[in-house]
């Protein structure tokens, strides 16, 4: 923030500018919020912090004045908007967040549902926040390094813990948060050595988690990997060269699946089952719950958790979401929903996308166009990870996802115009 000025032997000193580093108030306090969201979402203390009801929305209510306040600083202060108006490219997913909202605050206020859809619908209508601050920041670089370290951080913290309390999977459903990690090393890579350690370091990060969505998310991050570096490379070398490397990468493939099958044939225990009956039997409740109504279903007037009596499963209550915020979608906004979701989506990525691809030369510097394909991995890997977990319903994990989103949209907007040479990125 850049609201005042002082001044310190008669020069005038803005606020922001008194803190060092180059982190101005609002990025301190944008810092602090993430402490606390990353906190709430990996919980590498195990505390349990984002179910408990006092604490679970505490980063919400500190973040909405430091984007305020980064805005405002951001029209006195800063050169006029670059890249449009974020609206244009996330009013479809914002109509669609309003919807929500207001379903959830009728099931709320007026059929008295107590699980509602409130944290899906509100959470995401902070990407467009995000996506501004991003865009308008003068250089988001040292933030992004920072937030970089408190997920490595959480990690590493969490990784202690399993390993002294015996217990593993503890960042199950945070795999979109955690393997994506290693694409911005490889990234920044320049030999080959650096490349082999990144891939290293992604199956390191895979193997935190031994779950189905952890092995899903390294394919998503191998394929991205592979079609936005290796396959530029590759189409360099000789006819014969081509050849074998894709033969080599369809052997890879099918050792990885057969190993994969030949474990599970062997020993059903060595790899995760994911809990097939609970979820096919939620699944099975949810799509009963589209079929009644399959147009715009309960316009988010349902319950987002409900009583299950099937049998006891291993939590403090029974009272537990349908284990994939997709089908819900489905279940609660109908076709609609599902098209407005969908469309909401692709407008942001298309954009993203287009304007990463054609960007002038110097409009990203080298560290945040790998900061750029790190989140970009995330934002894309979530998708296998909501299909199968309700993270949307979580705020902690919420408050991240579409967060990451708003970034990636923020810095594709960056691309929109390059920045002065006296200015660097």
């Amino acid at each position: 923030m850049e609201l005042t000025a002082s001044r310190v032997g008669g020069v005038p000193v803005t606020a922001g500018r008194l803190w060092s580093g180059g982190l101005i108030m609002t990025d301190l306090m944008l810092l602090f919020v993430l402490f606390i969201a990353i906190l709430f979402a990996m919980d590498p203390f195990i505390w349990y912090a984002d179910k408990r009801t006092v604490f679970k929305h505490v980063h919400l209510m500190f973040i909405l004045p430091t984007l305020v306040l980064a805005w405002l600083a951001g029209r006195i202060n800063r050169d006029p908007l670059q890249g449009g108006h974020v609206l244009k490219q996330a009013w479809v997913l914002v109509l669609f967040a309003v919807w929500v909202v207001a379903g959830a605050l009728y099931a709320r206020f007026h059929i008295k549902v107590v699980e509602t859809f409130l944290i899906m619908g509100l959470y995401m209508l902070m990407m467009p926040l995000f996506a501004r601050f991003f865009a308008d920041h003068k250089n988001p670089t040292p933030i992004l390094n920072v937030y970089l370290s408190l997920l490595f951080l959480s990690i590493v913290i969490g990784v202690g813990w399993q390993i002294a309390e015996g217990k593993w999977n503890e960042f199950h459903e945070e795999e979109f948060l955690t393997v994506p990690l290693a694409v911005y090393f490889f990234a920044r890579s320049r030999t080959a050595k650096a490349r082999v350690f990144s891939m290293l370091l992604l199956i390191g990060l895979m193997l935190v988690v031994i779950k189905n969505t952890s092995f899903l998310v390294a394919g998503v991050a191998i394929s991205y990997l592979w079609w936005i570096f290796v396959r530029k490379e590759i189409q360099k070398k000789t006819a014969l060269r081509r050849i074998f490397h894709y033969f080599m990468l369809v052997f890879v493939a099918f050792a990885v699946v057969g190993a994969y099958a030949g474990i599970k044939a062997l020993k059903s225990t060595s790899l995760p089952d994911g809990n097939p009956k609970y979820r096919l039997y939620t699944y099975e409740q949810t799509w009963e719950n589209f079929q009644k109504s399959p147009v715009w279903g309960k316009s988010f007037s349902g319950a987002g958790a409900e009583k299950f009596g099937l049998f006891t499963v291993a939590a403090s209550t029974q009272v537990l979401p349908t284990h994939s915020d997709l089908l819900d979608i489905l279940a609660q906004g109908g076709l609609i929903g599902v098209a407005l979701f969908g469309y909401g989506l692709w407008r942001i990525g298309r954009y993203t996308q287009k304007r990463f691809r054609d960007r002038p030369p110097g409009a990203l510097s080298e560290g945040l166009v790998a900061h750029f394909h790190w989140i970009a991995v995330s934002c894309i890997a979530a998708l296998p990870v909501v299909a199968f977990n309700p993270i949307m319903l979580q705020p902690g994990k919420a408050f991240i996802l579409w967060m990451n989103l708003g970034i990636l949209l923020g810095l594709a907007m960056r691309c929109d115009s390059c920045p002065s040479p006296k200015k660097p990125d």
